[in-house]
């Protein structure tokens, strides 16, 4: 069996009208989002890029584990940012 090689890049990306991305008020700029100050990180120090639901670390488009299956951008937020440890 073999099992192709899929990198982030390459997976479908989180759009603002994506029933989930409404949801959890993704926006792939987060400088256009309101970002409440949360665990000691000011809102506009917020990105996916320092979320700990990001996954992997090369790349502008990223997977995200609350979107399986598709990708952020590092520099995007959702309500649901949490500073990566």
């Amino acid at each position: 069996i073999k099992i192709p090689l899929v990198f982030a890049e390459d997976l479908p990306h989180v759009t603002e009208d994506d029933p989930m991305a409404k949801a959890l008020k993704y926006v792939p700029d987060a400088k256009t989002a309101e970002r409440p100050d949360k665990a000691g990180t000011p809102g506009d120090q917020q990105t996916c890029v320092n979320c700990q639901f990001l996954v992997g670390d090369a790349g502008d488009w990223r997977g995200c584990q609350l979107f399986p299956g598709k990708a952020v951008h590092i520099n995007g937020w959702c309500i649901n940012w949490t500073k990566k440890a």
